[in-house]
Parts: structure tokens; C-alpha cells; sequence
């Protein structure tokens, strides 16, 4: 195929991973020459290398919301997996409370566009996002977090204001979406979640992982118990002014002066 930039490109499958529900794909371009002047415009940078993948070029914000649904759709399409109609409660398409929901894979390195196409959601197309559930240690835990893809998350409701584009996704979509009741939606009434009141007891993190170098340096060295505590870092304005995160030294020393004062109670 040739794409509108008129370069030829070749889609083709990959080798089966293991893993159930996914279909790998690669797609192969004609040499792009980095420096033409249209590809740089493309990606709003002076220099184009892969950095210019890891965020999403601010002019993309201010096109119409019928350009940005189209952009989220693909997003969509590459990151999220519908549930098939035939998918029962109590998988991980619904919540505990029953409420189905669609959860996007952004990939582990790219922290930014977590935040950015969580802001095209809700500001854009006004769909509300739940949640996003960090690939950080003090979310997913200290053993498990590296490489974690970032899942964004909405429920049925608010996703079908942008839906999916690719045939087979909206196709299995729209067969959940006629089979629910309304009493299987959400009634999530804000943008952000509005509770200022972090987690109590995050993950346990005796081995510090806070600190590792494959997290961005906006959060490294911090200690969270919230998620709504990392998009802050990353620039979201939504949750100024709730509670901030610990600096890792302060909640190491207040660690250790609680451990001191329990020997000295017994």
C-alpha cells in the first residue's frame, strides 16, 4: 500500500508470541530520509530519532474533535482488546463491582503519552478515564512492575464515545455494548476521581525500586500511593491541589523512625 505521505509500506504478520487474543503485526516503509522537512513538521521536532515517539506533538491537540475521535480510535485499535460478547463477569473486562470496562496497553517507555492521550479523552472527546494503572513500582508492585505496560482505563460507557475503528474490535464491541443492561455501566461522575485521600498501605517496597533507572526521572526518587500522584509529575493539572508524593529520603527516614519507636515500645 502507499500511505498519504506517498511512501510505500508493507504490513505483514509476525511469529505466533504465545499469547492468546493477540495478532502481531510489522509494517516495512521505503527509506525515509530523517531530515525532510515534512516528516519533521509531522512529528513537531528539529531532529527526528525514535525520541520523537515517545510524545505526542501538541498540534495534534488543537484539530477538530472529529480528527482527534479518528486519532483515539487508532489508539484504540493497536493498544485495547475487546471482550468478546460471550465473556462472563468476573474476568478482567469488568470490575469487582460489575462495571465493564476497556483497558488500554501503553507501551512501559512511553510514560508521557499515557498522560497525553488520557488528557485526549477526557478533554477532547469528554470521556471519562478511570484510572491509569502505572507500570510503577509502588502500583503494580516491586516485583512485577519493570516493563509493565501502562493500563488506561474506561468503562463501556465512556469508551463508546470513541469506540474502536478496526472491523473485527468494533464489531465485538458493539455485540457487548447491546448486551448489557444499565444497570452494568458506570455512573463515574467526575473527569478524575475527586477522592484527595491516597492509598494507606501502598505496595511495600523494601527494595526500593524507586529508585531503578528504567523509571523517567520526573518520578524517580518518589515514593506514591496513588496514581493520580504520578500523573501530576508527568503534567497533569487535574490534581493540584490534592496531596503531594513523598521524596524517597523523607519516606525512608519515616520508615526508619517508625521502626525505632516500635523497639522502644517493647
Amino acid at each position: 500500500m502507499t500511505t498519504e505521505l506517498s511512501v510505500r509500506a508493507q504490513i505483514g504478520e509476525l511469529p505466533e508470541p504465545g499469547i492468546k487474543f493477540r495478532r502481531p503485526i510489522t509494517m516495512t516503509t521505503d527509506w525515509l530520509n530523517s531530515r525532510t522537512l515534512l516528516l519533521r513538521r509531522l512529528f513537531d521536532v528539529e531532529v527526528l530519532n525514535s525520541m520523537a515517539l515517545y510524545k505526542i506533538p501538541p498540534y495534534i491537540f488543537s484539530h477538530p474533535t472529529n480528527i482527534i475521535k479518528v486519532f483515539l480510535q487508532g489508539i484504540a485499535d493497536s493498544t485495547a482488546l475487546p471482550p468478546s460478547p460471550k465473556m462472563s463477569k468476573g474476568t478482567a473486562a469488568f470490575t469487582g463491582k460489575g462495571a465493564g470496562r476497556i483497558q488500554l496497553e501503553l507501551e512501559f517507555a512511553r510514560w508521557h503519552v499515557a498522560v497525553q492521550v488520557c488528557r485526549m479523552f477526557q478533554e477532547k472527546v469528554k470521556a471519562k478515564v478511570f484510572m491509569i494503572n502505572w507500570g510503577h513500582p509502588n502500583i503494580r508492585g516491586p516485583d512485577t512492575w519493570k516493563g509493565q505496560n501502562h493500563q488506561l482505563r474506561l468503562y463501556f460507557n465512556e469508551f463508546a464515545k470513541v469506540g474502536f475503528r478496526m472491523g473485527f474490535k468494533r464489531v465485538f464491541f458493539e455485540e457487548m455494548m447491546q448486551k448489557l443492561k444499565p444497570k452494568d455501566f458506570s455512573r463515574q461522575r467526575d473527569y478524575c476521581p475527586r477522592k484527595c485521600r491516597p492509598a494507606k498501605k501502598p505496595y511495600k517496597c523494601n527494595k526500593h525500586n524507586e529508585d531503578d533507572e528504567a523509571l523517567p526521572p520526573k518520578v524517580r526518587g518518589r515514593h506514591f500511593n496513588s496514581f493520580w500522584q504520578i500523573c501530576e509529575k508527568l503534567g497533569c493539572t487535574c490534581r493540584e491541589t490534592c496531596r503531594d508524593s513523598m521524596c524517597l529520603k523523607s519516606f525512608k527516614g519515616k520508615r526508619k523512625k517508625q521502626k525505632t519507636k516500635r523497639k522502644a515500645s517493647t
